[in-house]
């Protein structure tokens, strides 16, 4: 049981990291990108929309299901 509530607080703890850090830049540079040949085709603001809301939700669920069993965390990169 100890190392289960571990294991949750961890995932927590990564999908907050993710969500907040890496989730936002990769949106926001995706925008970006599709936004200037968007633009360039004068399709943006009917684009934007539908762009925002396609983008995954990135769930303890779907992350836990990513991570390989035996996976283990040494503090290397």
């Amino acid at each position: 049981a100890r190392r289960e509530k571990e294991q949750s607080k961890r995932l927590a703890v990564w999908q907050g990291l993710l969500t907040r850090e890496v989730s936002a830049q990769l949106e926001w540079h995706l925008i970006q990108l599709v936004r200037d040949w968007a633009e360039s085709l004068g399709l943006w603001e009917e684009a934007e929309t539908t762009l925002k809301q396609g983008f995954p939700v990135v769930s303890q669920e779907w992350l836990a299901a990513a991570v390989k069993p035996g996976t283990g965390y040494s503090g290397e990169a």
